[in-house]
């Protein structure tokens, strides 16, 4: 058997190996425009890598995402997939900005149809990372186990969601830290960093730090009467 040295001898091969490894799950036609390389001569490499078990894909919806092999885990790989989709990782950062949002909202910002964000939402819930938010006579707790109540009015069929499992959350944004320079668009993630600069200077280090920072800034930027 050859040896992987052996293997990555070749300059182009070994150029497109590393960037895999250093950007797990990018589309190949995504790693074709960073790299540069037409997509059939990319193929072919990756073809030949995935042969010899160097590198792996993996199909999400009508997409496939390639990974170097034995280098990212399966939970990475769950998170991964959410930051590699430009919709859901706007949901994500949605979520972040504004605690809850609704299907209706999620239409709107992405300007998708509803049953396109119903699917993107589904990816979240599904991942444990959402969770629907009973609406009860127009009021709703934006927060699990707190008593801050807001009032919102749900048109027909719309269903309101807020964050769940805050350590995927925490993780999930550490995921995003690591990999922004190779996002669908740096700029968004930029300004998410910056929203979360001042819980930096806390120097956040566990999702409960991160989760009291969050709120610290929204009951902030959210006083009476939105809040009672």
């Amino acid at each position: 058997m050859m040896k992987k040295s052996d293997i990555l001898k070749l300059k182009s091969r070994k150029e497109i190996y590393d960037f895999i490894k250093k950007n797990p799950g990018l589309k190949v036609r995504e790693l074709s425009r960073k790299l540069d390389i037409p997509k059939t001569t990319l193929l072919y490499h990756i073809r030949y890598l995935e042969k010899i078990e160097l590198v792996n894909e993996k199909k999400v919806g009508k997409s496939k995402l390639v990974y170097a092999s034995k280098e990212i885990g399966k939970k990475e790989k769950e998170l991964l997939e959410i930051i590699r989709d430009e919709n859901t990782c706007k949901i994500f950062i949605y979520l972040c900005f504004s605690i809850t949002f609704s299907t209706v909202e999620i239409s709107k910002e992405l300007k998708v149809n509803h049953n396109t964000a119903s699917y993107h939402i589904k990816k979240l819930l599904d991942l444990d990372i959402i969770e629907e938010v009973e609406v009860k006579n127009g009021s709703f707790h934006p927060f699990k186990n707190n008593n801050i109540v807001f009032k919102r009015n749900l048109v027909k069929s719309e269903k309101l969601y807020r964050g769940k499992n805050w350590s995927r959350l925490f993780e999930l944004y550490n995921i995003m830290i690591l990999h922004k320079h190779s996002m669908f668009d740096e700029k968004i993630i930029e300004e998410y960093m910056d929203y979360l600069k001042e819980g930096e200077r806390k120097h956040i280090k566990s999702f409960n730090s991160m989760i009291d920072s969050i709120y610290d800034t929204f009951l902030d930027l959210f006083k009476p009467p939105f809040c009672s």
